[in-house]
């Protein structure tokens, strides 16, 4: 089992699995770090009906869709309608946003995933000169999804452990003697 620690590292979890003639220890001892499997953000400047081609589909800037007005409205939304696709049939689609908020001069960027497709998508900024979106596209690298396992075999070691209890019947049995000769004398 790996779970993530504290510090936001993944950490190994050990195993061990019991049978009648072995006993089997697994531990992982190395798996990616997060930026190994998904890369990091690629930024694309599109505008609408542009394609964006990704490492195993293609996305298609579909819409985009502006509520409020920056000159009137104290909050401006963006929201980009993205459909993911494959073999010329898109199977998913990402509305992700860019909030801008004119009261607190702060911005918002809102992402949004497609779990079947790994990709994670996200507004970055808006050129507004030329009419385009700067998306930056997150997607997760198959080829870096690995873990190094060490497993490792206990033959007979329930020989060990039978020994052990016999070495401590043993001990008890020399004690209860050496108590029964101080007793007797």
């Amino acid at each position: 089992m790996i779970k993530e620690g504290e510090n936001t590292r993944i950490n190994a979890n050990p195993s061990t699995k019991r049978y009648w003639n072995k006993d089997v220890f697994t531990h992982i001892n190395s798996v990616p770090s997060y930026d190994d499997i998904l890369g990091g953000f690629k930024q694309n400047v599109v505008a609408k009906n542009d394609t964006i081609y990704l490492s195993k589909h293609f996305a298609v800037v579909q819409d985009i869709f502006v509520q409020g007005s920056p000159n009137t409205d104290n909050i401006v939304k963006l929201k980009a309608q993205i459909a993911i696709g494959e073999d010329k049939v898109f199977t998913d689609t990402l509305y992700p946003e860019y909030i801008v908020d004119m009261r607190n001069n702060t911005v918002l960027s809102l992402t949004d995933s497609s779990n079947s497709r790994q990709v994670l998508m996200k507004i970055d900024k808006v050129v507004a000169e030329k009419n385009k979106l700067a998306v930056g596209i997150l997607e997760r690298n198959a080829e870096n999804d690995w873990i190094i396992m060490k497993a490792i075999i206990f033959p007979h070691i329930n020989i060990l452990w039978l020994g052990c209890l016999i070495m401590v019947a043993g001990f008890l049995i020399g004690m209860r003697d050496k108590r029964k000769n101080k007793v007797k004398s």
